[in-house]
């Protein structure tokens, strides 16, 4: 599958998801929903680490997407940094967050979306986020 989602921590706490080579909207909606299980499952925020590395499908398609990606989102979602996303790609999740924005918090209000040019850098803002919820300066509700 051209979608790999893994755990980068033993702790089930940051989701790696790695788009490996050209996916159909249909692999993608399956990822959502496997994503969305993985951390449903867990008790606690999950941060993710979205690496697409050049990997995506056509505007038109990442466009429809949409819809699902709010509806499949899940309460535990924390912090989704997107690693690699080419400026075209980048422009694209920043016009669909301003469109679904409220009510994708609303449904994960720990939800954000950062952009990292590596898996260090992402690692790095996931630890920054981390550390503003044990601190108190971010939100931290996690599923009960």
């Amino acid at each position: 599958m051209p979608i790999h989602t893994q755990w980068e921590d033993s702790e089930h706490s940051i989701l790696h998801v790695i788009f490996s080579a050209k996916w159909t909207l249909a692999e993608y909606y399956e990822y959502l929903t496997h994503a969305s299980q993985l951390m449903d499952e867990q008790h606690h925020i999950v941060d993710m680490i979205t690496n697409v590395d050049g990997n995506f499908p056509s505007t038109r398609e990442i466009l429809s997407a949409r819809s699902r990606v709010q509806a499949t989102t899940s309460i535990n979602c924390g912090l989704n940094v997107v690693v690699k996303a080419p400026a075209f790609l980048k422009s694209l999740i920043e016009a669909g967050w301003k469109v679904s924005k409220a009510g994708m918090v609303a449904r994960a209000p720990n939800l954000d979306i950062r952009y990292a040019k590596n898996l260090t850098e992402a690692l790095f803002l996931i630890q920054q986020r981390k550390e503003e919820r044990a601190s108190g300066r971010v939100l931290a509700v996690p599923k009960q």
